[in-house]
């Protein structure tokens, strides 16, 4: 009976550590990205090739069909960082702009900054902006746009996750307070006005950025 009752409690424990993202409380110190240990209230994704990316139609203050929220924050590059925002981004006159809010400590990010990093030909040829809001250190940042050679993107620093969770959050049922639920994903066109949000990124994720 004891063994039955333990096998039973295992059983339960696997089924509710099954996550299909990020969740991260807000400000919570931020590990490597080549660290082997997963940060706090963080749990591996089920396996992608079964799923479709997740489609939204609400993210925080980001609604489809409303307008693309405010966000700026501070340039990763080469040389030295600049101001960077929802304003300067909308000057480029680019047909369509795609947001990625991210994070070192988000294993799904990673997969989903991969893709993004193997898909410049597709951005160029479509005319599509990509931004990429990191909610962490800037330390963190220079290193997602040198692993990712994210030189032909925005790579903008959002270290205290002023608009991340603005743009991202989950609201936690014990605490009440808002969290990171990453990754995420919000396309926005030349007038400013959201056309898709993705959360959970599958094997479509890039299809579903350029698809209308």
């Amino acid at each position: 009976m004891l063994q039955a009752q333990r096998s039973l409690f295992v059983i339960l424990t696997a089924i509710i550590g099954i996550s299909t993202g990020c969740h991260h409380s807000a400000r919570a110190k931020p590990l490597p990205l080549n660290s082997q240990h997963a940060p706090p209230r963080s749990q591996s994704p089920v396996k992608e090739a079964n799923l479709s990316s997740q489609l939204l139609q609400r993210s925080g203050q980001a609604v489809v069909g409303q307008a693309m929220p405010f966000f700026s924050g501070w340039t990763v590059s080469a040389s030295a960082g600049r101001a960077y925002s929802l304003r300067k981004a909308l000057k480029s006159n680019k047909t369509r702009y795609v947001l990625t809010i991210c994070a070192s400590w988000c294993k799904p990010c990673m997969r989903g900054l991969q893709r993004l990093s193997e898909s410049k030909k597709l951005f160029s040829t479509h005319k599509t902006e990509l931004i990429i809001l990191v909610a962490d250190s800037s330390e963190h940042g220079r290193e997602i746009f040198s692993k990712f050679k994210f030189d032909w993107a925005h790579v903008v620093v959002d270290e205290f996750q002023n608009f991340a969770l603005k743009l991202a959050p989950e609201r936690g049922k014990k605490t009440g307070r808002d969290s990171l639920s990453l990754p995420r994903t919000i396309i926005f066109n030349q007038s400013g006005v959201i056309e898709k949000i993705i959360g959970r990124e599958a094997d479509d994720y890039i299809s579903q950025i350029f698809s209308k």
